[in-house]
């Protein structure tokens, strides 16, 4: 949940209000954009090897940033956070 202060906003969360971010597997992702990447709010690393139960996280139009499934909970009303699956 999400507080008016909540630390993971300082990692620069407000440029993507009202952004729109396709879900993808954590798997799909590092198949598709191989690559270290991170949780956009939180910095948690996403998983490099393939792991059994695929986690979902959510990715940019640009193949940019991603945002974990907690973080993208957290934050989608406060920052308009949109979903849809046109990008890839």
């Amino acid at each position: 949940m999400m507080e008016q202060d909540d630390w993971r906003l300082l990692c620069g969360g407000d440029a993507l209000r009202g952004q729109f971010l396709e879900p993808m597997t954590s798997n799909e992702i590092n198949r598709r954009f191989p690559g270290k990447r991170h949780c956009a709010f939180c910095l948690e690393q996403m998983p490099a090897e393939p792991i059994p139960r695929n986690q979902v996280w959510f990715l940019t139009a640009d193949a940019e940033t991603c945002v974990c499934s907690d973080c993208f909970a957290d934050f989608r009303e406060y920052l308009d956070l949109q979903e849809t699956d046109d990008f890839f």
